[in-house]
């Protein structure tokens, strides 16, 4: 991942197909490389959120049996 990508013209007008379709393979490779980035960005900031998330689900089953306990004994 090199960060931000450099711009590219599209190949010029009565280009061969050779040239198509390199510029095809680059952009391909460019758009491929800011997926991944994207992905791993997304995925740092959402990491926090899945701790969250269990740790909640963890507090929630806690409460859960607490009540249930509670209730038997009364």
């Amino acid at each position: 991942m090199t960060g931000r990508t450099a711009l590219r013209s599209e190949p010029p007008e009565g280009a061969d197909i050779e040239e198509i379709e390199r510029d095809l393979d680059y952009t391909r490779e460019q758009l491929g490389e800011t997926v991944e980035e994207l992905t791993d960005r997304l995925a740092e900031k959402s990491r926090p959120l899945v701790y969250v998330a269990g740790a909640t689900m963890a507090v929630a089953a806690a409460a859960a049996i607490c009540v249930v306990a509670w209730r038997r004994r009364h």
